[in-house]
């Protein structure tokens, strides 16, 4: 997993590091498809997650549209599909009506990453065409996390921070492209789509915006994005600082959860996430109700004495998982 040059970028100059990895979300060879998995779980292999079309800020098209990279071939091809469509908007790429409908659909049947809708820049080979300029929403979706529910928080925060930085830049690019040719700019025009007096073609404007947003570093983003993003960009930091964070509460509850593998030895347990999940012994999930509210030392201490005691990996899992909570559901 690796974010875009540019988001990577900011990511690290805000939390002061390299933004961490998640190498239980295996894109390249999709984990939600493997055989093992109950039909009513797995990932559709022809789609997978990729039952989203993506909006694209201007600037991301721009970059995509200089990149001289031969790999992005296919995903330019899936670009100009797009432009030369109703997507073309002067702060980026939008979906259509029919294709928004089409997700709401999908969200109410909860069918994600089981439906036969497909992102237009996916490749023949299951792979994404745009990877190296996708947006901050496929950039920071995981169907797995390292640590669990603390992982995911992680995430949304993130994803929430470059959703809101797109919206600023989108803007500020537009503006800045317009200004550049000395031609006034219409914000309710903007943002109903009216590209204005521009006199060239939406290709040509995404360029000139993508040139006004290289170079940018994580400071001019937080000046130019104002309170909002400041405020997004607090909530990264705060959830970072929880991934490094490994105490457990001193009691735990079991919490309400789905077994993947009843008849097994050992079972995969699922509490937060449709799609992520823990593996335990049998013997250890039948006791799971041990943690009943008694303090954590207890419990374990109980759970020894029956013979399947977890260790202290196997109970932050389980409490990353959700399957473990610290107060009474």
């Amino acid at each position: 997993m690796s974010l875009p040059v540019t988001y990577a970028r900011w990511l690290e100059e805000l939390l002061g590091e390299a933004p961490p990895s998640e190498p239980k979300a295996t894109c390249h060879d999709c984990v939600m498809c493997q055989p093992d998995l109950p039909a009513d779980r797995a990932f559709n292999p022809a789609t997978r997650c990729c039952t989203y079309v993506p909006r694209m800020p201007n600037f991301l098209v721009g970059r995509l549209l200089e990149d001289p990279d031969p790999a992005l071939a296919p995903g330019l091809r899936s670009l100009q599909s797009r432009l030369a469509g109703e997507a073309a908007h002067p702060l980026g790429l939008e979906l259509s009506e029919a294709q928004a409908a089409e997700y709401d659909r999908l969200l109410a049947d909860e069918s994600f990453g089981q439906a036969d809708i497909q992102c237009p820049h996916q490749r023949d080979d299951g792979l994404c065409g745009i990877w190296k300029h996708r947006n901050g929403i496929c950039a920071t979706w995981f169907c797995r996390h390292g640590r669990g529910a603390v992982g995911e928080a992680f995430w949304d925060a993130v994803q929430r921070w470059l959703t809101a930085i797109e919206d600023v830049l989108a803007e500020f690019a537009a503006r800045s492209a317009y200004q550049a040719r000395g031609l006034a700019v219409d914000a309710a025009g903007l943002a109903e789509g009216a590209w204005g007096a521009w006199p060239g073609t939406p290709a040509e404007f995404y360029r000139a915006c993508a040139d006004r947003v290289a170079g940018l570093d994580w400071r001019a983003v937080r000046r130019l994005g104002g309170p909002a993003v400041r405020k997004r960009a607090r909530a990264v930091r705060r959830t970072h600082r929880a991934l490094f964070d490994e105490r457990l509460p001193p009691r735990l509850w079991l919490a309400p959860h789905d077994s993947l593998d009843d008849a097994s030895p050992q079972r995969r347990l699922m509490a937060y996430s449709g799609t992520d999940w823990v593996t335990v012994p049998a013997a250890l999930d039948d006791l799971l109700g041990t943690f009943d509210g008694r303090r954590v030392p207890a419990a374990v201490a109980a759970l020894r004495s029956a013979g399947c005691a977890p260790d202290g990996p196997l109970l932050r899992a389980l409490y990353d998982q959700r399957v473990l909570v610290q107060n009474e559901p």
